[in-house]
């Protein structure tokens, strides 16, 4: 009798089950101890063909484990703290500047005299006496006050703490006194980042506008004011006023389209390679110096990966799914960094794109572009808001009509000049300023519409804390609901009537699992918790995570 053959492991389903192993070690620290052994275990069973599956989660527990244990063995000891410390550090990427001061991250180079075995690598510090100003690269030596990282509980804010651990800082402090030991070099990428961003500070000074420009050229966000972020959340439309996925699509489709049309007009070039795949290249390339420029953050990685792999598949003539080039992007990115599944970018972006793939699928006739891009958007606005309600606690029920309007703004117009007059105000500052300057008033007008939009009655919703278990349900039942037409019993883009309802009887079930009140529960009655228990908002697709 033959044997059943196994089940195809496509990279899609490699990627979910890193990611799932990646996810565990998170509620579980204690996993991070055993990397090691869990890796040489996921060895053998990657030779067995029904163990494969098996060996990727290992393989994730593994890569996770490792991040994690990286981090917390390098916490500051608790002797050390409140004690004033002299060490030599270098300053890592851009400052930030405060009312009072001078945030900014630092790789220790040289730790203080006696501690340099275990003492902490990375450490987010605050300069407020007579703040110098700093460079990218600069190397210092300072006399601080260090203490481990801490933050606020807060399930409906930011997680400062979660925060600190996905940025790898192992210590915080406050500088007191410092002395520069070596300059910054003469090129660096921060630096370039840094030389645009006081160029653009120096240009757009009182203007409202400036944080959105930094965000969309050099990936800043430090000086978005909380109103601005108020009216982009309501409105859903806080993922184009900063790098995303989008803009970085944007740009190498503009430069293929560009090299493809000048390669294609000259013979000598045309004749020894086609004209698409040198556009191809250069628009990578172009993708590749964007993501670099804008800080490398998870949706650019996601959407440059994605986009090498397809121009890799055109330079080797192959074909090639979507969902198994989404599927190597989440691999390279768990593989290069583990801890990228604590940021809400990580899980907004896959989770975007992977939804427009979900609905997107099954079509035997493609619709047209308008009906094409309104289900594009109702699938990306209804698959989103569990994660959304889950992460932020609200929602915006105006988030298609006012994506509507900023996207074909932001991605065909504010981008574009918004790149090309940073780019020309260090070579040719008229033009450059000019550009700035249109830039400005564009982003001022949209700001202006999306702040009457949040004011709308019943712009946001605010449904009450259900707990993890019901985003679970929520998941699946969202899958099912956008599944393409002739899956059993879902409502099919294309089936407008016959399914009405059908969908809206889907709909009603994951709204009432979504918003069913809990039980609330005091403070007083929580243990205290350790960075483990609670390291990420991530964590709250489970809501069963053990308190520490």
């Amino acid at each position: 009798m033959s044997q059943p053959t196994p089940t195809k492991l496509t990279p899609a389903l490699a990627a979910l089950l890193v990611l799932a192993g990646c996810v565990a070690v998170l509620p579980w620290p204690a996993l991070a101890d055993h990397a090691v052994p869990t890796l040489v275990l996921a060895i053998p069973l990657a030779l067995l063909p029904r163990g494969r599956p098996l060996a990727w989660l290992l393989l994730g527990i593994a890569l996770g484990g490792h991040a994690v244990g990286e981090v917390r063995n390098g916490w500051l000891a608790p002797a050390l703290e409140g004690e004033t410390l002299v060490l030599e550090l270098r300053v890592d990427g851009l400052p930030e500047p405060r009312a009072h001061g001078v945030s900014f991250i630092a790789q220790v180079v040289r730790p203080p005299e006696g501690y340099e075995a275990g003492f902490p690598r990375r450490l987010r510090l605050g300069w407020y006496r007579h703040p110098p100003v700093l460079q990218p690269g600069e190397v210092w030596r300072v006399s601080a006050r260090l203490k481990r990282p801490h933050g606020m509980l807060n399930s409906a804010g930011f997680d400062y703490e979660a925060w600190l651990f996905r940025q790898g800082i192992q210590a915080t402090g406050t500088v007191r006194e410092g002395e520069r030991i070596a300059a910054a070099p003469a090129w660096s990428l921060d630096g370039l980042r840094m030389a645009m961003r006081d160029r653009l500070a120096g240009l757009l000074v009182d203007e409202p506008a400036l944080g959105l420009i930094l965000g969309l050229t050099i990936g800043d966000r430090s000086l978005m004011t909380e109103s601005q972020w108020d009216d982009l959340i309501a409105t859903g439309t806080n993922h184009l006023l900063a790098i995303s996925g989008m803009q970085v699509t944007m740009i190498a489709g503009l430069v293929w389209a560009l090299v493809r049309w000048l390669w294609a007009r000259v013979p000598a070039l045309a004749l020894r390679f086609p004209a698409p795949l040198g556009g191809a290249l250069a628009g990578g390339l172009a993708a590749l110096g964007y993501s670099l420029l804008a800080g490398f953050s998870v949706p650019t990685q996601r959407t440059l990966l994605m986009l090498l792999a397809v121009v890799l598949a055109m330079l080797a003539l192959r074909a090639i799914r979507v969902r198994d080039v989404l599927g190597l992007a989440l691999l390279f990115v768990l593989a290069w960094d583990p801890l990228s599944v604590l940021d809400v970018g990580f899980w907004l972006s896959f989770g975007a794109v992977g939804l427009l793939v979900h609905a997107g699928s099954g079509r035997l006739v493609r619709p047209g572009w308008l009906r094409d891009a309104t289900h594009a958007q109702l699938a990306v606005s209804i698959g989103l808001l569990p994660l959304t309600l889950l992460l932020f606690s609200r929602g915006s029920l105006v988030a298609p009509l006012a994506n509507a309007v900023a996207i074909p703004l932001v991605t065909l117009l504010v981008t574009p000049l918004a790149l090309a007059g940073s780019v020309l105000a260090l070579l040719y500052a008229p033009l450059g300023d000019g550009l700035l300057w249109v830039v400005a008033r564009l982003l001022d007008g949209l700001m202006w519409v999306l702040h009457g939009m949040a004011g709308w009655p019943m712009a946001q919703w605010f449904p009450p804390d259900p707990g993890g278990w019901p985003f679970l349900i929520a998941i699946p039942a969202i899958a099912w609901l956008l599944a393409p037409r002739g899956v059993p019993a879902s409502c099919g883009w294309t089936c407008w009537t016959s399914a009405r309802a059908r969908r809206c009887w889907c709909a009603a079930r994951i709204t009432s699992c979504c918003t069913t009140p809990v039980p609330s529960v005091s403070a007083a009655s929580m243990p205290g918790r350790r960075w483990c228990c609670r390291c990420s908002g991530a964590w709250a697709w489970t809501g069963w995570m053990p308190w520490c």
